[in-house]
């Protein structure tokens, strides 16, 4: 039986027209967008497909920008396959679209998380106080063994992204990094500049982590439909988010050791939902036993749904009604004035189900109406049963991601 898992790309993954096809293409991508537009003020779908290249590469603008691609391609994926993962992951920003996919954070807030993430990285770019650079070739305990003899002479580099057993990343300042690239060529590594002249997953960045940190905790996180592994951690989430995303900023990106772990767990198949396929090259560079796709390349989408025509769970596509009858039946009576509650709640279920019924009976989808209609009838259930705000929202938000429907147009109306 096929285990599947989700990746989410990172930082790099960005270019001028990612995303372009999913927008012309799905309704539900181009949703996505202006969702994102309207959210963040600014038309992000532009400077994606018709921006400069040098305005898109910026860090406050790309990491955005790959939350939003990221969260599209899940979207469209969701609408187009609708198949469960048993994990999600995400390299370093990707983590935050693992954490939105898996329902964590709502689209909505993750957008503000990851625009302010941005715009402090930025500054720290912008104070240039150190780079990074891709380290290939060397295993990386050779690597690690430079960068703490440098640290032993009050040099700073870390090691700050662990790829794979000969593809490291370090961070620090210039003139450390410049030496430890001396050193390591002469080992014969080969060195790769990284684009953003920030020192990423280094104690260079305590400082913006503890700032980042103070957004944190300011932020509401729902339960997860499907575990994140952490960076941090190479191990699912428990309950301490902000913490661990704190320590992102400044702790090592272990990716081999995620790739390792899903493989322990009976992962056969990667999707990478983002515009590249990078996370696809380094998983094949840590398992030979998974298979790999890029959902948002159009030649990887058709193959996959190729070999997944028969795939068990491919049958399971959750709708929108049928959802909506469940958030209902399991979500929880806070109403302590059941005279009053048991009539009025029965004439609304009483409608979703004649839906569902007429549905059946006709064996078609619902249209965007009825689906609307649906919607707003549990609105009104919930408020019937006295339901939180957090309730709400995390049943609302499984809808939304298990369906692909855009809620946010529908909380207009």
């Amino acid at each position: 039986m096929e285990k599947i898992a989700f990746l989410f790309s990172g930082q790099g993954s960005q270019f001028v027209g990612m995303s372009k096809n999913l927008y012309d293409n799905f309704d539900v991508a181009k949703k996505t967008f202006d969702e994102a537009n309207d959210v963040l003020e600014f038309d992000l779908a532009k400077l994606c497909f018709e921006g400069q290249p040098s305005e898109l590469n910026k860090t406050v603008n790309a990491q955005t920008a790959l939350l939003v691609a990221s969260v599209a391609t899940f979207r469209v994926f969701m609408h187009k396959v609708g198949i469960i993962p048993q994990f999600c992951a995400g390299h370093s920003l990707g983590e935050y679209s693992a954490l939105t996919a898996s329902g964590a954070l709502a689209f909505s807030d993750a957008l503000k998380l990851v625009r302010f993430r941005g715009e402090i990285c930025q500054r720290v770019a912008d104070y240039d106080i150190g780079v990074m650079s891709v380290i290939n070739g060397l295993p990386a305990e050779i690597v690690e063994k430079e960068c703490k003899k440098m640290r032993k002479d009050d040099k700073s580099v870390w090691v700050s992204c662990l790829n794979s057993s000969h593809q490291t990343v370090v961070s620090g300042h210039e003139k450390s990094v410049l030496e430890l690239e001396g050193k390591l060529i002469e080992l014969g590594a080969k060195i790769r500049s990284v684009f953003s002249r920030a020192p990423f997953h280094s104690l260079l960045m305590e400082e913006t982590a503890k700032e980042l940190r103070e957004y944190l905790d300011k932020c509401e996180f729902l339960n997860m439909r499907y575990p994140v592994v952490s960076n941090v951690t190479a191990r699912p989430y428990t309950r301490e988010i902000p913490v661990l995303l704190e320590k992102q900023m400044t702790h090592p990106v272990r990716w081999s050791e995620t790739i390792n772990y899903l493989e322990s767990k009976g992962i056969t198949s990667v999707i990478e939902l983002g515009p590249k396929n990078v996370l696809c090259n380094l998983t094949k560079h840590n398992s030979s036993l998974i298979s790999t796709y890029c959902y948002g390349l159009d030649e990887d989408r058709t193959r996959f749904e190729k070999n997944f025509e028969d795939c068990l769970y491919k049958n399971y596509k959750p709708d929108v009604v049928s959802l909506c009858i469940k958030a209902v039946v399991s979500s929880g009576n806070y109403n302590n004035d059941l005279i009053n509650f048991k009539g009025m709640f029965f004439e609304k279920f009483q409608k979703l189900n004649e839906i569902k019924k007429r549905l059946n009976n006709e064996s078609r989808k619902s249209t965007k109406e009825e689906d609307v209609f649906a919607l707003k009838l549990v609105k009104e259930i919930f408020e019937l049963k006295k339901v939180s705000e957090c309730e709400q929202d995390e049943w609302f938000n499984t809808i939304h991601d298990e369906t692909a429907t855009i809620l946010y147009e529908i909380k207009n109306n």
